[in-house]
């Protein structure tokens, strides 16, 4: 396990300084590349979905997620809202209280304050 931290950062740190030396143009061609891998991954993947059976695990995975991220976006919204209602009611008993002088009055020397 040793022998392999070196190896791994002398390549670490040489792919760091190839990037910061390399021409920007050279950089933009590069994220181009990586957006069209991930594109065509994306296509590949969505087809192989496509063709799978409605009964295989991956496909009643992805199924399961979108409706898990469905509900998790009315909770957050439901609780969005009762936030919302729950500072005007705040605000509300804030503006309906006043606070009595002789609560904001500086104690006296020498007495005790609770």
């Amino acid at each position: 396990m040793k022998k392999l931290v070196f190896p791994i950062a002398i390549l670490f740190g040489g792919a760091m300084a190839l990037r910061l030396l390399l021409p920007r143009e050279g950089r933009e061609r590069i994220s181009q590349m990586r957006a069209t891998m991930r594109s065509r991954m994306a296509e590949r993947m969505g087809r192989m979905m496509e063709e799978m059976p409605d009964d295989s695990p991956p496909k009643l995975f992805m199924s399961t997620m979108r409706r898990l991220q469905e509900q998790n976006d009315e909770l957050l919204a439901l609780m969005r809202e009762q936030n919302a209602i729950l500072r005007e009611r705040l605000r509300a008993r804030e503006s309906s209280t006043s606070v009595s002088p002789s609560a904001t009055a500086e104690p006296q020397q020498g007495h005790a304050t609770w």
